[in-house]
Parts: C-alpha cells; sequence; structure tokens
C-alpha cells in the first residue's frame, strides 16, 4: 500500500507526525504530547507560504508572453507551482 506523504528534500523529512505512537508507514516524525495549531503546522512540514506570481507562455524560443488574469501559486520553501489561478 503507498502512503504518498511528501517528501521534503531540503528538511530530509516527511510532510507527517504522530503523537506518541510510531505510524503504519513508519515515516515522519512522532512527538511526545499533542501540539498546538502551529506546532502541528510545523512538525507536519507544513510551515511555508504560498506566493501568487505572474504567469507567463512561451512563444518560440524566447518570447515570454503575459497570460492575462491569470498567475500561479508557488511554495515559498521549494518554488514548486501549486496550480494556477
Amino acid at each position: 500500500m503507498s502512503h504518498h506523504i511528501h517528501f521534503n528534500e531540503s528538511t530530509q523529512k516527511h510532510s507527517f507526525f504522530s503523537v506518541a505512537e510510531k505510524p503504519w508507514h513508519n515515516l515522519g516524525q512522532i512527538v511526545t504530547e499533542y501540539p498546538t495549531s502551529a506546532q502541528a503546522i510545523q512538525h507536519a512540514g507544513l510551515d511555508y507560504q504560498v506566493i501568487k506570481t505572474p504567469l507567463y507562455t512561451q512563444s518560440g524560443e524566447l518570447d515570454k508572453i503575459p497570460v492575462p488574469d491569470y498567475f500561479s501559486t508557488l511554495r515559498t520553501d521549494t518554488s514548486a507551482v501549486l496550480g494556477v489561478v
């Protein structure tokens, strides 16, 4: 069975945590006490911002053409594109 848990190359950690018990997939961090919301976000590796940037397309080899009224959303920690809005 596949776990599909994100592995962050920068931190070398899986985006998962468990309280006191080892999860079935043996991934992520185990903490001893129930965390606050802010701590849970940090333990799970979700403590990054999402930013909206202009969206461009390419015509030919070099021409960048702005796509009006559309933006890409990026994770600030990895610069991974999350989607288009």
